[in-house]
């Protein structure tokens, strides 16, 4: 039910069409892109067919897991590239990129496992009796 309400709105636009005085010619260009999206939600929320089988795999479920931790490391590990200090030195530099997501994926997968997990343990604790 959700994903035909998000399609129904996602396609509203086609239907209900803005003058194009209101929003310029770029209109078509910047809103074309929302049938192909739409199409996605759909596909995905079916949870069926080999796009869902594809993203329901550990491997993906996993960084989908460790993203927010990624997201938060990831700066500081290219602050410690960009200044030439610690582990970043020693390692020879065509092997830069391949150590930047060993790094990433290790210290997210720590920080995830020892921080958020009981981190989210310890809220859930709080709502219950």
């Amino acid at each position: 039910m959700v994903s035909i309400v998000g399609m129904s709105l996602l396609l509203s636009v086609y239907v209900y069409k803005i003058p194009m005085w209101f929003a310029g010619n770029t209109y078509l260009v910047h809103t074309s892109s929302s049938i192909p999206f739409a199409i996605l939600i759909f596909v995905i929320a079916s949870e069926s067919g080999l796009v869902s089988r594809i993203l329901s795999s550990k491997s993906l479920v996993f960084l989908g897991e460790i993203s927010y931790s990624m997201y938060l490391l990831h700066f500081f590990i290219l602050t410690m590239y960009g200044s030439g200090k610690g582990f970043i030195a020693i390692i020879p530099e065509p092997l830069h990129f391949i150590a930047f997501w060993a790094i990433l994926v290790t210290e997210s997968t720590i920080v995830w496992k020892y921080v958020e997990k009981p981190g989210r343990r310890f809220i859930v604790s709080l709502r219950s009796p």
